[in-house]
């Protein structure tokens, strides 16, 4: 907090890119530590698996958000129908009016 209060005292940007809720940094420190942990031999194999991993859950988003997009279409169509239909019958009932 004090190295934020006084980066802000002097207009500095207090913004940090954070994922999984910790810094670039940090995070390339410790993919870094994975890597030495690992081996050369076995780096290649779990960026591959966590590649995959990472694909698919991408195809699952993916997917559902067509899902929402094609229900949200679909909803639009029916509310249209039912003012075409509503329109139409009123169209009717104007048609008998002057008919009569």
């Amino acid at each position: 907090p004090r190295s934020v209060n006084a980066r802000c005292a002097r207009g500095e940007s207090t913004t940090t890119t954070m994922v999984f809720g910790m810094s670039t940094t940090t995070l390339v420190v410790m993919l870094g530590a994975g890597a030495l942990a690992l081996g050369p031999k076995d780096v290649p194999l779990v960026a591959r698996f966590l590649g995959r991993i990472a694909g698919r859950a991408v195809s699952h988003v993916t997917h559902a958000s067509r899902a929402f997009e094609r229900a949200a279409a679909d909803a639009d169509v029916g509310t249209i129908r039912a003012d075409i239909r509503a329109s139409m019958r009123e169209l009717r009932g104007v048609a008998t009016e002057i008919e009569e």
